[in-house]
Formats: structure tokens, sequence, C-alpha cells
């Protein structure tokens, strides 16, 4: 994994001054903008995203039942995440993201059309 680390032009992180729900979903809405930006500069984006979904949960106090010997690499590297990316006391880390040329995806998904239907609700 280092290798394909060492390929990126760059990473980038999408920080939050808190982490509930909207902080989360406004950063979705950044990342979303930030990944077609990039694509429509010929770049390919992809999520390095893992660590810091573990990190917040234990942080808090869960431990997945995992053992301490994990929890505590997990919030070391967290650590370092937040020091790579000059993280604020209090911010939080929402997404991490690298940035490269790459070849173009050997594969694309099929698009469909949404079916939405929307119901009348009468709440009087």
């Amino acid at each position: 994994m280092e290798k394909v680390y060492a390929t990126s032009g760059a990473f980038g992180a999408i920080v939050t001054p808190t982490n509930d729900s909207e902080a989360f979903v406004r950063a979705g809405m950044l990342f979303e903008r930030v990944w077609l930006t990039t694509t429509k500069l010929g770049l390919s984006l992809q999520a390095t995203t893992g660590l810091h979904f573990f990190a917040q949960p234990i942080l808090e106090g869960s431990s997945f039942d995992l053992s301490e010997n994990t929890t505590d690499f997990i919030k070391e590297r967290y650590a370092v995440l937040r020091n790579t990316f000059w993280v604020g006391e209090g911010d939080t880390v929402a997404l991490v993201f690298r940035i490269r040329y790459a070849d173009a995806p050997s594969a694309v998904t099929t698009r469909f059309e949404p079916k939405v239907t929307f119901q009348e609700q009468n709440y009087l």
C-alpha cells in the first residue's frame, strides 16, 4: 500500500468543527464537490477512509470489542493523522483522500434513473 500512496500527487482532509450528523453530511457534500472538480481536471481521487471512522467511537468510549493494543494503535495513528493535517483541538477529521494521475477505470457501473415515488401526507 505504501507504493500506491507514494505515487499520489496530493493528500487532503476535510475537517469539521464538530462530529455531529449535520457536520458529516456537509463534509460529504464538500467531498462530492472536490471529487467532481478533480475529475473535471482529469485527475483521480480516492477516499482513504477508515482509520478516523474507527477512531471517533473509540475516542468516545466504544471499544468495538477490540483489544486494548488495537484501540491504542488506532488512537496513536489518529493522532498522527490529526498532526499531519494540523487539525485543531476539538475539530474532527471527517474524510481523507488522495489525488493523482491514473489510468482510466477498467470498468464502470451501470447508471439507472432513480425510481422516486412521492406520497401525499395529510397530517391534519
